[in-house]
């Protein structure tokens, strides 16, 4: 169900909207059910209901799973790793920024967000109308207003423009809500972290540890204002937690990744996790943790290891000399295992002999798949690196870094030393900030988002070596929301190409990615329709143009396609009868030495049968053909690219609900190097007429 539904359809439920059999019996208040009736009286009702609010963070749509994916695996640190192949695909879109809008991994976030966001709605609803002790009615409301405002920062950081809600919806038409514009977002993040900040406690004892604190939401809104580009509100709120939060940095940087050390002095918050008790046993969070980061087949956590989330070569050769934080991220061969084994040179699924190390706890418990071990969402490095990115080469913003650099190189953190940053040019040194927060807060879930913000998910060579384009700033809204919300809209994004519109009285059947979405014609049939065109005699195949995908593409399943990387590209042609049971097929296999963006390749599609004599001359034949690209770690296929008669046409396959596309081309191709530009595609269709 969709998640603002769903939490919408439990507001009715409990409001007691949604009536049935008007029969006496049904209209007697149960005495048996917790209802809006009965809930909401005392105190521990109102701790219970703002305790649900958290509850989501530890699922798969938040600390789980989905923010690995996203703020690590697609950034420049980490790549997918695991089995390869079809191991991990959800983690393979994000590795190429090839992501469609079914993605699991954004949808996921996108529900749990706004899960989160229900309840906080309900518990700022009811709990400032509750007599009770106003400590813990002031501390709920303070807690619903630093969730709300971390899922809704969760949420437009990923996905730009997103419905804004604040109050429960009391009818389900209610829930088609259009999305707002991220400004209005973030004033409402902000007025809600300014306002959870007078509500809230600065700290917490017992078995209240984790709770949010005033500290917790000062350190956010610090985040937001630097997310924002307020670098003064962004160094005020930073200066306030390092002054009034009493948390210090550990001497140890591995201290921060124990599960001894849990709720520390350097955490400002975690979500919590106990073993065994999270949402599953086999995909919670632990399993990403321990398991999903485990080196694969090693045998040193309890089953074996996945090895995901590898971290890549040129982020691993970007530490410096004698940087501790190394060993504490990074497996690398030769390494000890707990059990004293060494670390073989290569890793089943790791392309480098590299894993993840940071949330490694070994076997700990064998009779459970999760972890115990807690995740930090904000830790008071952070904050120092937040003041020193927001003040600048100041004295007390070269402080604040060469706080956090003498702990990576094992030195006192008071005391100057041989790795601190000197004076330098503002860019240079904003260039040093952001260089640091890479690696202090290494697969903490942050990197995308880093990159985002600074312009360097646009600029990085890592990010162009993997085709990302203008419009991977923002993830695609997931086609589930848009399927049940009449109110949202796939956004057109930024820096996509306006398509010219489709010929007038063209043969071909299919629809334009035009400015407002889709436009022209539908095509009748879900393959795309070929006409044959009538070949000299003799020749005994067809002459068809294969146009690889270039960039800016749409793709049918609501996604965008990048451009691929440079490959060998296997193809796959399927001729079909608009008759049922006719089909032949056969495989072309192109051996291009280098495949550019918007060029084409030829091969020759062999062991065709030869097709039925009757109707031979007035049959129409629907063509399909299927790309299968080696991007090095994993073969992965493109269903539906294409074929047409015609040059400078991108044609698409499409999926079951959604008509055919048209792929158009960023730029007119030259009508003077037809050949050089647009190989031929030789289908070779063995027969003895050509077929029109």
């Amino acid at each position: 169900m969709n998640p603002i539904t769903k939490y919408t359809t439990a507001t009715l439920l409990t409001l007691g909207l949604l009536t049935g059999c008007g029969r006496d019996f049904l209209s007697e208040a149960p005495t048996d059910q917790v209802t809006d009736a009965n809930f909401y009286k005392t105190a521990t009702d109102a701790i219970q209901a703002t305790t649900a609010i958290y509850s989501e963070l530890g699922k798969q749509g938040q600390y789980n799973y989905s923010l690995w994916g996203i703020g690590d695996i697609g950034s420049d640190i980490s790549t997918t790793g695991g089995g390869g192949g079809g191991d991990g695909i959800e983690q393979q879109q994000l590795d190429f920024f090839n992501i469609p809008a079914t993605n699991p991994l954004t949808s996921n976030l996108w529900g749990g967000c706004y899960v989160g966001i229900g309840r906080a709605n309900i518990v700022l609803q009811k709990v400032p109308a509750m007599s009770i002790d106003p400590a813990i009615q002031k501390r709920s409301i303070g807690e619903a207003q630093f969730l709300r405002a971390k899922y809704y920062f969760d949420l437009v950081r990923a996905f730009g423009d997103v419905p804004l809600l604040t109050v429960p919806p009391t009818t389900l038409a209610e829930v088609n809500v259009k999305r707002s514009p991220a400004a209005d977002v973030y004033a409402q993040i902000v007025k809600d972290l300014t306002e959870a900040i007078g509500n809230l406690p600065p700290s917490y004892s017992g078995d209240d540890l984790g709770r949010a604190t005033k500290w917790a939401a000062t350190g956010l809104l610090a985040k937001v204002y630097l997310t924002q580009g307020n670098m003064s509100g962004a160094a005020q709120r930073a200066k306030e937690v390092i002054a009034g939060s009493g948390k210090s940095l550990w001497a140890n940087y591995g201290d921060n990744f124990k599960v001894a050390n849990e709720y520390g002095k350097e955490a400002l918050f975690e979500v919590g996790y106990i073993a065994g008790r999270n949402e599953y046993t086999f995909n919670g969070l632990g399993f990403v943790g321990n398991e999903f980061f485990g080196p694969r087949g090693q045998g040193i956590t309890p089953q074996g290891g996945y090895g995901f989330n590898i971290p890549e070569d040129d982020f691993v050769a970007g530490y410096e000399a004698g940087d501790l934080r190394r060993d504490v991220t990074i497996w690398k061969p030769g390494d000890k295992y707990p059990d004293g084994r060494t670390q073989p040179a290569s890793l089943p699924g790791s392309p480098n002999g590299y894993g993840c190390k940071k949330w490694f706890i070994g076997k700990v418990n064998t009779n459970v798949w999760d972890s115990e071990l807690n995740i930090p969402v904000m830790r008071l490095a952070e904050v120092y690196l937040m003041q020193a990115e927001a003040e600048g080469p100041t004295p007390s913003g070269l402080e604040a870094i060469n706080k956090v650099r003498r702990r990576a190189f094992g030195t006192d953190i008071n005391t100057p030393g041989v790795h601190d940053l000197k004076a330098m040019s503002p860019d240079d040194f904003k260039r040093a900030v952001w260089r640091e927060r890479k690696y202090e807060l290494a697969f903490e879930n942050d990197r995308w988002f880093d990159s985002k913000r600074t312009g360097e998910l646009l600029t990085s060579p890592h990010y162009i070596r993997k085709g990302v384009k203008p419009f991977n700033i923002v993830l695609p809204i997931p086609q589930s929301e848009i399927d049940v919300n009449s109110g949202l809209v796939q956004p057109r994004p930024p820096g996509l190409p306006h398509p010219p519109p489709p010929p007038k009285n063209s043969h071909e059947n299919y629809s334009t990615y035009g400015p407002a979405g889709p436009v022209g014609r539908p095509a009748p049939a879900d393959l795309l329709q070929e006409r044959r065109r009538r070949e000299p005699a003799g020749r005994p195949h067809s002459n068809l143009y294969l146009h690889l995908p270039g960039q800016y593409h749409r793709i049918p399943d609501g996604g965008y396609l990048h451009q691929h990387q440079p490959g060998r590209v296997r193809v796959r042609v399927e001729l079909r009868r608009q008759q049922p049971g006719h089909r032949q097929s056969g495989a072309a296999h192109l051996h291009p030495g280098r495949l550019l963006p918007g060029r084409a390749a030829h091969g020759r599609a062999g062991r065709h049968r030869h097709f039925g004599q009757a109707n031979r001359n007035r049959a129409r034949w629907l063509l399909q053909c299927r790309v299968q690209q080696n991007c090095g770690l994993r073969r992965q296929w493109h269903p539906g690219l294409v074929v047409s008669e015609r040059p400078g046409l991108y044609c698409a396959r499409v999926g079951q609900r959604h008509g055919p596309v048209q792929l158009h081309h960023p730029r007119p191709l030259p009508a003077r190097r037809p050949v050089r530009l647009q190989q031929q595609l030789h289908a070779g269709l063995h027969q003895r007429r050509p077929v029109v």
